[in-house]
C-alpha cells in the first residue's frame, strides 16, 4: 500500500473518530440535560430556547455560501502551492465575517426591541427570548471570525483538529449544565454559559492557523480581486442556502408564530430533534472530508476518485445512516420515554418519520459535496426552491391542528423532492455518474436494515418480566437488548450480500 493511500485513510479514520466522538459527547449531554433542565425551567420556558436558536440559525444564511466556497478554493489553491493568494483571501475573508457578525448582531438587537408580536409567547417568556436574542448578539462576531479560521483549518485536512476543539467544547457543556443544576442558575445564565462555550472556539482555531502558516497575518485586509473568485462562487451556494435553511430552520419559528400552543408544541421539537440532529452531523462530518477530496478530484480530473467518492462513498455512508437510524426507528417509544419520560411517549410516531427522512437524505452526501465541488447549482436551486415553498406551506396551513407532526412530514416531503431531483438530473447530466450505481449503492446496505429490522420488531422482548417496571434505565436496557439483535442480524445480513456480491463481480470480470 502506497504511502499516499495510508496517509488518505488515516485522514478519514481520525477525522471521522473525532468528529463521531465530539457528537456522542454531545449527545450524552443532550440525553442527560434536556429531563433535568426540562424539570428546572419547566417545559414552556425551555421551548423559549428553541425560538432563539432558531431564529440564530436562521440569521447564519448571512454567510452567503461561503463556508462552501472558501473550503472549496483554499483546498484548490493548497494543491497548487498558492500560499500568497491563500493569506490576502483568508484576511479579506475575516473582514467579510467581522461585518457579517455586526449585522448579526444588529438584527438579534431589533428582534429583541421589537419582536413581542412576532412569537406567540407570554409577556414573561418573551422577556427571557429577549435576553436570549441579546446574548447571542454579544458573541455573534466571535462565532462568525471563527468561520474564517475552520475552514482554512478543514482545507488544511486539520478536521481532527477541529473536532477535537469541538470535544472539549462539548465537556464545557457538561460543565455548564452542572453548573445550572448545582447552582441553581436561571435559565438565562445557563443560556449565557452555553453560548459563551461556543465562541471559545475561536481561540484555537486562530492559533492552529497561525502555527500551520495558513495565514501570514490576521489583521484584517481587503483584496477584492483574490477575495471576489470566492464570493462569487459563493453567491451560487448562497442562493441554495437560503432555501435549504428556510426549509429546515424555519419549522421551529412557524411553530411559534401559527401554532395555537407555541412555547409547548416548541418544547416537543426540541425535545425530538436532538437524535436527528445527532445523525445530520454526522453526516455534516463526511461532507466536510469529502467536500476538500471533491474539489481537489474535480480539479485534477481524477475520475477514479471521482466515482469512489460516489459509489463507494454512497455505500459506506449508507451503512452508516441504517446504523444510526434504524435501532432508534426500532425502539423509538423506548427511546423517547428512556430521555424525557414516558409521558411523551406519543411523539414516537412523528420521531420515526423524522428518522426516516434523515436516512434517505444522509445517503446523498458523498455525491452531495461532489456537486458543490462542481459549482453548478443552478438546477438545484431551482428544485431546492420549490421544495422549500411546498414544505413551509405546508408546515403553515397543517401546524394548527396537527402540530409537531406538521413540521416533521413538511421537511420529509422536503427531502424526498430534493434527494428524488438529484436522481433525475444531477448525477447524470453534471456529474456524469450512474444515477443507478448510486441507488444501487444506496439500497445495498438498506434493504437488509429493514428486513433486519422487520425480524427484530417480532421477536417478543415484552415477554421477559424484567421489562415490568416503567423505570428510565428500564428503557435503555430494552433499547441496548433489541438494537443488540437488530445489530447482528444486519451485520451478517450485510456480509452476505457483499460476499454475493463479490462473488459475482468475479464471474462477470
Amino acid at each position: 500500500m502506497s504511502g499516499m493511500s495510508i496517509s488518505r485513510k488515516k485522514y478519514y479514520i481520525s477525522s471521522f473518530f473525532w468528529g463521531t466522538l465530539a457528537k456522542l459527547i454531545t449527545a450524552v449531554v443532550n440525553f442527560i440535560s434536556v429531563p433535568l433542565l426540562l424539570g428546572m425551567y419547566g417545559r414552556a420556558n425551555y421551548g423559549v430556547l428553541s425560538f432563539a436558536q432558531a431564529a440564530n440559525a436562521y440569521i447564519s444564511i448571512l454567510d452567503m455560501g461561503m463556508n462552501t466556497g472558501a473550503v472549496k478554493f483554499f483546498s484548490e489553491w493548497m494543491a497548487e502551492g498558492k500560499s500568497d493568494l491563500i493569506s490576502k483571501t483568508a484576511r479579506s475573508n475575516i473582514t467579510f465575517y467581522i461585518a457579517i457578525g455586526i449585522l448579526n448582531s444588529c438584527i438579534l438587537v431589533l428582534l429583541a426591541l421589537f419582536g413581542r408580536n412576532i412569537f406567540s409567547v407570554t409577556e414573561d417568556q418573551f422577556i427571557i427570548l429577549q435576553k436570549c436574542f441579546f446574548i447571542i448578539a454579544c458573541f455573534a462576531v466571535f462565532n462568525w471570525v471563527s468561520t474564517a479560521f475552520n475552514q482554512l483549518l478543514v482545507s488544511a485536512e486539520k478536521v481532527s483538529f477541529v473536532n477535537k476543539m469541538q470535544c472539549a467544547t462539548a465537556i464545557l457543556n457538561v460543565v455548564a449544565v452542572f453548573l445550572a443544576v448545582k447552582c441553581h442558575l436561571s435559565l438565562v445564565k445557563y443560556f449565557f454559559l452555553v453560548v459563551m462555550i461556543s465562541s471559545l472556539l475561536l481561540v484555537p482555531y486562530l492559533i492552529m492557523a497561525l502555527h500551520l502558516h495558513l495565514v501570514d497575518s490576521v489583521i484584517p485586509g481587503w483584496f477584492w480581486s483574490n477575495f471576489r473568485i470566492v464570493f462569487l462562487y459563493s453567491l451560487n451556494i448562497f442562493a441554495l442556502s437560503i432555501f435549504q435553511m428556510t426549509a429546515s430552520s424555519s419549522r421551529p419559528i412557524v411553530l411559534g408564530i401559527f401554532s395555537s400552543d407555541a412555547a409547548n408544541i416548541s418544547s416537543e421539537y426540541r425535545i425530538l430533534t436532538v437524535f436527528p440532529n445527532f445523525i445530520l452531523t454526522i453526516g455534516g462530518i463526511l461532507s466536510t472530508l469529502l467536500l476538500p477530496k471533491s474539489s481537489k478530484a474535480l480539479v485534477l480530473d481524477d475520475k477514479i476518485a471521482k466515482e469512489n467518492i460516489a459509489y463507494k462513498g454512497t455505500f459506506i455512508t449508507s451503512v452508516l445512516a441504517n446504523v444510526l437510524c434504524l435501532p432508534f426507528i426500532l425502539c423509538s417509544k423506548e427511546v423517547i420515554s428512556a430521555y424525557v419520560g414516558s409521558d411523551y411517549a406519543y411523539l414516537s410516531i412523528p420521531f420515526i418519520i423524522w428518522l426516516l427522512s434523515v436516512l434517505y437524505q444522509t445517503h446523498s452526501t458523498p455525491c452531495n459535496s461532489l456537486i458543490l465541488a462542481t459549482g453548478k447549482t443552478k438546477w438545484i436551486v431551482v428544485s431546492t426552491a420549490g421544495a422549500c415553498v411546498i414544505s413551509v406551506a405546508m408546515n403553515i396551513a397543517l401546524c394548527k391542528s396537527m402540530g409537531i407532526m406538521a413540521a416533521v412530514l413538511s421537511y420529509a416531503l422536503y427531502v424526498f423532492i430534493v434527494i428524488t431531483a438529484y436522481y433525475v438530473f444531477y448525477y447524470r447530466k453534471i456529474l456524469e455518474l450512474s444515477g443507478f450505481r448510486v441507488f444501487k449503492s444506496f439500497l445495498l446496505p438498506t434493504l437488509p436494515g429493514f428486513f433486519s429490522l422487520f425480524i427484530t420488531f417480532f421477536i417478543p422482548f415484552d415477554a421477559l418480566k424484567i421489562w415490568n417496571s416503567a423505570t428510565r434505565w428500564t428503557f435503555v436496557c430494552k433499547c441496548f437488548v433489541k438494537s443488540s439483535v437488530w445489530c447482528v442480524l444486519y451485520a451478517g445480513m450485510l456480509l452476505l450480500i457483499l460476499l454475493m456480491n463479490k462473488k459475482i463481480w468475479s464471474l462477470k470480470k
